[in-house]
């Protein structure tokens, strides 16, 4: 996001300038000068009260550059500061207002076209991450809200997809609010209305065709009713203009992948079945999804370069750690004619041919059910991974059972 310069300002990333850097202060250096100059002060409020201050000198000032050096550690989980105390759900509205504020200091300096695709994505981005904070009932509130206020104030009526850097966060507010992201945008484009001359009348455009009504005791309204309908139809919503029936997904009916990012009803799997388990699309189960959450943290955004062993490596997880060129990905299994999708190696994971102290990251998943010596697999496993590496195992657990049953006289799956 940075340009290509040891000196910038605002004109060098206008579409970046809220988003190259986290709003909090303490890892940012001011000039005293330019503080006073420019009237920046904290805002009077319980969180995010220093984004309006650093966001304001990011747009006002002449001159940023950024240094390489670790100049200070932050500590986080202090006992009573405000990080700590969980304040967003004292006052969830909170943040809003260091946005409301941003707005209003951009406007004022003549600033805001230039950086308004950018203020957008950052509230989208801190939007989703304040809902993930708080309890339901402040949801809900913040929520709301979204639909009264901030989806009009910050035009998000008139933006699409193409417009937010994250398509993601796109989607997912696609989810939380399908009326305003999905049927409203719709509607607005096929349909329009003009006041004519003698503002008796309004014209009303509906898919080019145009319709002359009066505005008096709410004919428009009672015209739309007769011509428009909405309804939910199982997955779908169904919208029926002039006889024509255009289907939307209704995407709260929907489960989301996050391995293939897709929406769509979840297959049920199992020999004891699971409900909404495997993924119409890429064919992840619920271990899957859940382990790319625990990758993602540690070791899928690396930039790194990392050694990675995977044993009876997953398809869907081969195809994400692959795409990472920082990382030495090896993939094994004592069968590996039955992986077609990559470059398998043959190993016995209780007798590895590797050095000592070989690999960064090490990841395992329903192998060790199959390990009739389970001390000798994981000893094998530590003894290749390098002392600050990171080993990642899965396996069935039956929680019926009180005790581990064993019986090595199975030897079919």
């Amino acid at each position: 996001l940075l340009p290509d310069k040891n000196i910038f300002n605002v004109y060098d990333i206008p579409k970046y300038i809220f988003n190259f850097s986290i709003g909090w202060c303490w890892d940012k250096l001011f000039r005293n000068e330019f503080i006073k100059e420019n009237n920046l002060k904290f805002q009077n409020i319980t969180n995010t009260n220093d984004t309006y201050f650093v966001f304001s000198a990011m747009f006002l000032a002449k001159k940023i550059s950024t240094i390489d050096n670790v100049l200070i550690t932050k500590r986080c989980f202090v006992e009573n500061n405000l990080s700590g105390t969980n304040s967003h759900n004292k006052d969830p509205l909170c943040f809003l207002e260091a946005f409301y504020a941003l707005k209003n200091k951009l406007i004022e300096t003549n600033m805001y076209t230039l950086c308004e695709q950018s203020l957008l994505n950052f509230l989208a981005h801190l939007f989703l991450w304040h809902l993930t904070t708080l309890n339901k009932s402040n949801q809900k509130l913040l929520k709301k809200e979204f639909k009264i206020k901030v989806y009009k104030y910050f035009n998000f009526n008139q933006k699409n997809a193409d417009y937010f850097y994250n398509k993601t966060e796109f989607s997912k507010f696609q989810i939380l609010f399908p009326d305003l992201f999905l049927y409203k945008n719709f509607i607005q484009k096929i349909i329009s209305a003009k006041t004519t001359c003698d503002e008796k009348y309004k014209i009303i455009t509906i898919l080019g065709i145009r319709i002359k009504v009066r505005r008096e005791d709410n004919m428009i309204k009672k015209f739309l009713r007769n011509i428009f309908s909405v309804k939910n139809q199982n997955i779908h919503k169904v919208v029926t203009i002039l006889g024509l029936r255009i289907k939307f997904k209704n995407y709260k009916k929907l489960n989301y992948c996050p391995i293939c990012n897709q929406y769509g009803i979840f297959k049920d799997f199992g020999l004891v079945v699971r409900i909404s388990a495997k993924c119409p699309y890429c064919g992840s189960l619920e271990r899957h999804r859940f382990l790319y959450f625990i990758y993602k943290k540690y070791f899928l955004n690396t930039k790194r370069q990392i050694k990675l062993l995977h044993t009876a490596p997953e398809k869907y997880l081969y195809q994400l750690i692959s795409k990472n060129k920082n990382i030495d990905y090896i993939t094994t299994d004592l069968s590996p004619e039955r992986y077609k999708f990559c470059n398998c190696l043959k190993e016995d994971v209780t007798n590895l041919s590797f050095a000592d102290n070989t690999f960064d990251v090490i990841i395992s998943n329903h192998v060790m059910e199959h390990i009739l010596d389970d001390s000798l697999y994981l000893n094998e496993l530590l003894r290749v991974l390098k002392p600050d590496g990171e080993l990642f195992i899965s396996f069935p657990v039956d929680m019926k059972l009180e005790k581990t049953f064993q019986d090595d006289s199975i030897v079919t799956p």
